[in-house]
């Protein structure tokens, strides 16, 4: 399960830490993301249009039904949960937007176009501590099961911020090929973004893009999806089928953690915030770690 380059990330995992397999039967899952005060874990299977939960008490049990093939989840200063919705599910009004989910229930779209053109496929999102939202928006869910595609109507894949303020969009880059997974660091400017095989460094003022990392070792070449940050500010990127790599902030691969399947998104939580949720392709693990993640808008 551990491939261990360095001999440090043993301070990060026990060597004889095994997966748990909390659920299995899933289509594609995305973008899990904890609920600390409700002692549960939401989780999309975008390709069944739903919104999983899962908690020790109840198991797994639908959360939200007809989710617009919902991708990515955070947390907002009020708790309210964002979604980056990929496309609209059959007979409903939403998709390509991020949207709001209040406790209650009721959904609103928060970020529907850029420029007067209606996004692409929203695909994952980051929420700060000032309420703004940073998400990217590759253009692959505008293509459909037969090989055709729908016209875009904004010209270029892009990672956006919406201002709490104001509500409006901003692009902060358009130079990235395929946007996906993104974090940022609690002492940093500067955004991560998975572009493929690659991790993108992002100034957020400037919207100037440099390459933090490929992901390459030795003969292995890495693809990037999900991505998430532990609290010594070391990054775990999922997506690839060798597992889980672990890289440092000073971008040196530590190793990679293995849970038998293609790893294609992760997520903190647990009460000590000290495990580590794995959502492959058809099932969700949990790994216990000696590391707790970064918590950003913890509900």
């Amino acid at each position: 399960m551990i491939v261990d380059f360095s001999g440090r990330l043993s301070e990060l995992i026990d060597p004889a830490a095994q997966p748990e397999l909390l659920g299995s039967g899933f289509r594609f899952l995305e973008g899990p993301v904890w609920n600390s005060s409700g002692g549960y874990l939401l989780f999309c299977d975008w390709q069944e249009h739903k919104i999983q939960r899962w908690s020790q008490q109840d198991g797994i049990t639908v959360f939200r039904e007809q989710s617009n093939s919902a991708t990515g989840l955070t947390y907002d200063p009020a708790g309210n949960l964002l979604a980056a919705e990929r496309r609209a599910s059959h007979g409903t009004d939403g998709g390509r937007r991020v949207s709001r989910i209040a406790p209650d229930g009721s959904i609103q779209g928060i970020a529907t176009h850029f420029n007067g053109g209606q996004l692409s496929s929203p695909n994952d999102l980051i929420c700060l501590a000032n309420g703004d939202v940073i998400f990217t928006d590759p253009d692959g869910g505008l293509e459909h099961s037969d090989g055709t595609k729908e016209p875009r109507e904004v010209p270029f894949n892009g990672v956006y911020r919406l201002s709490a303020a104001d509500q409006t969009v901003h692009a902060v880059t358009g130079d990235i090929e395929a946007p996906n997974g993104l974090v940022k660091r609690d002492d940093s400017p500067d955004l991560l973004v998975a572009d493929r095989g690659v991790i993108r460094n992002v100034n957020m003022t400037t919207g100037a893009v440099s390459t933090f990392i490929e992901l390459v070792h030795d003969d292995i070449k890495g693809s990037a999806d999900g991505m998430k940050l532990d609290a010594r500010g070391n990054l775990y990127v999922s997506g690839g089928k060798e597992g889980i790599w672990v890289i440092t902030p000073e971008a040196e691969v530590l190793g990679f953690i293995n849970v038998g399947e293609q790893a294609i998104n992760l997520a903190w939580g647990g009460d000590d915030w000290k495990t580590l949720f794995v959502a492959c392709r058809n099932a969700l693990y949990r790994v216990p770690m000696q590391v707790a993640g970064q918590q950003l808008n913890p509900r």
